[in-house]
């Protein structure tokens, strides 16, 4: 017989989320179920609710007990519970259809006495006609892999939540039920008790099969109007609060887990009370200062020893800092304030996670500017929401204009001495700004731009960090230096605003704007003007920044390109020439390096109007007869072998000879690609057919429309192929 899963649902309150959540629990394709919903003493409709859900559904059962809190109410449901395991569910989220059953099978698969999955979280502006108004964005922080962990806790040791876990039976009845005094940190007591009684390893799910709704009338809506008063009973202010966090955790582990413990403590709460004491700016007390200061030798021994701390540097200048106190936080009273400018147009599924890792940065003193251009989705509510949780976001509304013009109204209304752009699809490091300003704080030659890493993130969920270029790091250069290496490392490598801290006085001295006449290539024309401009740049590799590579918005180049802003990069390149002005003429090292960006961007461009085919003849035949003639550019100039057959092609004119040789790579990329499947059937004994449609699914974005009909040709003959070799 099936085990049997208990899933208990804590209620109180929340009659705008509970049928949604409950349908959610009923729709699991694991049948096997003990649906437990205790209503917490509700005062609004919950209860009710939950009485004709269970005439609904035999496998509901429903306590109704007086407020006690949200442990209190999962342990009422446990009493009563007789299923083999054990998840809880906040009674405001969702969870996936398959959350019980991919869990399940984890624990069972690996043996084990706890399992947990991924997750993401939307944030709420709840009932308009009806309807929820939510965004969805991906967790911070997600697993790439099913694994186990080697029976401790490691770099997952943050997960501290009740939810999105599945725990036997046995292990839930060895928890100590003791700490219903705590309001906001039941979920981190009970977590950290469930891995100091786990006798096996865990088990960790790759998917993310829960959604966290994150409100602002939710508990953690309000840390800051509730940190004073915690831990009931007790006048204890916030770092002494947090103490006793620390020492029952480092109680419960014992000293094995010291390291651990300390990191936890440092990294946690310099992310989280940055928010309440920087909103507030208020000073540490005394009491405040001892108890952090007595724990911070630990805090500093686990940073030298933990492999995250040592990846990130601004993490242990934190720590250091935050050792003498002064400027607790990130806020002091001179340290230098930065504008954030983040132009949006329809990206409601991503924005909330951009926002979110904004307005959690560890450096304080921001000027956030959210230019909603124009959205015709939910963008601008979500953007209201945030406003009026945060008084540093400031949010104008515009009639859709362009990402320049958006980006240019920022600049316009900024006020901070720094200014950096984000993307409203993208994100930030918890300690981007903070690196940024530290790296600058250091520079003694005071550079104008400093330029970050950046992580090249896919939305499935991997990242992978890059440094595309070859310019000097961790020092001030004039990209004069090296011409030809540093014009054409700016032009191609270093050429999107974003990663990047600009001094703003620097940018108003110069009258720096995005040229809103063009809509392809005109960030790369915005940053090689301030780069020619700059006395000085600086770079460092340490990443800063979550480029979502995987995706195309409406405010991508990558998008259709009509005809009529097809010859855009023409312009910019243009405008490039332009701002090198004399240096171009006096210095071949500045001609060459021009030349080779402008035969990278030509090619680029012409690339990307592939879908479009009058575009793309278009494009075409002014690179082949006016282009190159203008900057008098060779196939010499080419950084690669590939561009130099293209650059050839396109030289001698012939439209029909080079789109012929394009086809001839497509197809060489699909032997390629059938090769390397049949060696995956063979390992995984995946069918042949699958294949075929992995193949399709994996090239059909970079095959023009015209082509379509020659890739099916090809699938169809290596699905052929497969089938003929499984036969022999």
């Amino acid at each position: 017989m099936k085990d049997l899963v208990t899933v208990i649902l804590p209620v109180y309150n929340v009659e705008k989320y509970l049928e949604k959540c409950i349908e959610s629990v009923l729709k699991q394709t694991y049948k096997n179920l003990e649906i437990i919903l205790v209503d917490d003493g509700a005062t609004d409709s919950s209860g009710r609710m939950c009485d004709e859900f269970a005439k609904k559904d035999k496998r509901i059962k429903v306590v109704h007990k007086k407020n006690g809190g949200l442990n209190m109410a999962r342990k009422s449901g446990f009493e009563v519970s007789t299923g083999d395991w054990i998840t809880f569910v906040d009674s405001d989220d969702v969870i996936d259809k398959n959350y019980v059953e991919y869990l399940l099978e984890g624990a069972k698969r690996h043996n084990t006495e706890m399992s947990m999955c991924g997750f993401q979280y939307f944030v709420d502006t709840y009932e308009r006609d009806g309807k929820d108004i939510s965004t969805y964005s991906k967790s911070l922080k997600s697993t790439i892999k099913m694994y186990l962990l080697d029976g401790r806790p490691s770099e997952d040791f943050f997960m501290q939540t009740a939810w999105g876990k599945l725990f036997s039976r046995r292990l839930v009845s060895r928890i100590d039920w003791d700490f219903s005094n705590y309001k906001i940190n039941e979920d981190e007591f009970m977590s950290m008790m469930y891995y100091s009684d786990l006798k096996t390893p865990l088990a960790v799910v790759d998917n993310r099969l829960i959604y966290y709704r994150q409100r602002p009338d939710s508990i953690m809506g309000q840390v800051e109007k509730e940190y004073v008063n915690l831990y009931k009973g007790k006048k204890l202010t916030k770092f002494e609060y947090l103490a006793e966090v620390y020492d029952k955790r480092l109680e419960k582990f014992g000293q094995k887990y010291k390291d651990e413990i300390a990191y936890w403590f440092g990294l946690h709460y310099i992310i989280n009370l940055s928010k309440v004491y920087g909103r507030n700016k208020k000073p540490l007390t005394a009491g405040d200062k001892k108890v952090f200061n007595d724990r911070l030798p630990d805090i500093i021994n686990a940073s030298k020893k933990h492999r995250y701390w040592n990846e990130h540097e601004a993490i242990m200048n934190e720590m250091k800092r935050v050792g003498s106190i002064d400027g607790f936080f990130g806020y002091k009273k001179n340290s230098p304030s930065v504008s954030i400018i983040v132009p949006i147009y329809n990206t409601e599924r991503f924005l909330g996670h951009c926002l979110d890792s904004i307005i959690n940065q560890t450096y304080f003193n921001l000027d956030i500017i959210l230019i909603n251009d124009g959205s015709t989705d939910r963008s601008a509510e979500i953007c209201d929401l945030y406003a009026k949780r945060d008084y540093r976001v400031r949010l104008v509304s515009q009639e859709n204009s362009g990402v320049s013009s958006a980006r240019n109204k920022g600049l316009d209304i900024a006020t901070g001495e720094y200014v950096m752009f984000v993307d409203s699809d993208d994100f930030l490091e918890p300690f981007a700004v903070q690196e940024l300003i530290r790296v600058a704080s250091k520079d003694s030659r005071k550079s104008d731009i400093y330029i970050g890493g950046i992580y090249d993130y896919h939305t499935a969920g991997y990242k992978f960090s890059y440094q595309p270029h070859s310019l000097p790091l961790h020092r001030t250069f004039d990209p004069m230096e090296d011409p030809e290496n540093s014009i054409y490392q700016i032009m191609t490598k270093v050429n999107s605003p974003f990663a990047k801290l600009y001094n703003r006085e620097f940018i108003e001295a110069n009258k720096l704007r995005f040229d809103e006449k063009i809509r392809i290539c005109e960030d790369t024309l915005f940053v090689f003007q301030a780069s020619i401009l700059a006395k000085g740049l600086y770079i460092t590799d340490v990443p800063v920044y979550f480029y979502r590579n995987d995706l195309i918005n409406d405010y991508s180049a990558m998008g259709t390109v009509s005809d009529s802003k097809a010859l855009d990069f023409a312009k910019a390149l243009e405008g490039m020439y332009t701002a090198l002005g004399k240096k171009i003429v006096k210095s071949e090292g500045v001609s060459r390096g021009f030349r080779k960006g402008a035969v990278a961007h030509a090619l680029y461009n012409l690339e990307i109007v592939e879908k479009n085919s009058s575009a793309h003849k278009k494009v075409f035949e002014y690179i082949s007869q006016e282009l190159i003639k203008k900057y008098i550019l060779s196939a010499d100039d080419a950084d690669n072998e590939g561009s130099k057959k293209q650059l050839e092609l396109i030289i001698d004119g012939s439209y029909e000879a080079y789109t012929l040789s394009k086809l001839n790579s497509y197809k060489n990329r699909l032997y390629t690609m059938i090769d390397e499947t049949e060696v995956a059937r063979q390992l995984l004994g995946t069918g042949s057919a699958n294949i075929s449609r992995a193949i399709v699914r994996k090239v059909a974005p970079y095959i023009p429309a015209r082509h379509k009909r020659f890739v099916k040709k090809m699938v169809r003959r290596a699905h052929r192929e497969i089938t003929r070799l499984k036969k022999r």
